[in-house]
């Protein structure tokens, strides 16, 4: 499975956050009142496009992670930073 993360600018670094926390933060006090951020002390982080494996196990069908997308970009982006939406994934069987 590979996330790709587009419309990057040149200039930023994309990086990719990972939870199994389903936690989000809300970011209307720093100034993104419709944005939520998920937990970051829960994540991991991941620089450039990001190629992630689940090794296939029935233990594992069920589990949810949740990703985010982000870019750091101190030109043109508020507060240096620019954020997706979360998304979750769902492990299921075929």
């Amino acid at each position: 499975m590979q996330f790709v993360l587009g419309n990057v600018p040149a200039s930023g670094l994309p990086f990719l956050a990972v939870s199994l926390s389903a936690a989000t933060n809300s970011l209307a006090s720093i100034g993104f009142p419709a944005c939520d951020a998920i937990n970051a002390a829960a994540s991991l982080f991941l620089l450039g496009p990001a190629s992630l494996s689940i090794p296939s196990s029935a233990g594992l069908i069920g589990t949810q992670s949740h990703l985010q997308g982000a870019v750091i970009e101190p030109v043109s982006a508020s507060f240096g930073l620019g954020l997706s939406g979360v998304v979750t994934l769902t492990v299921a069987a075929r």
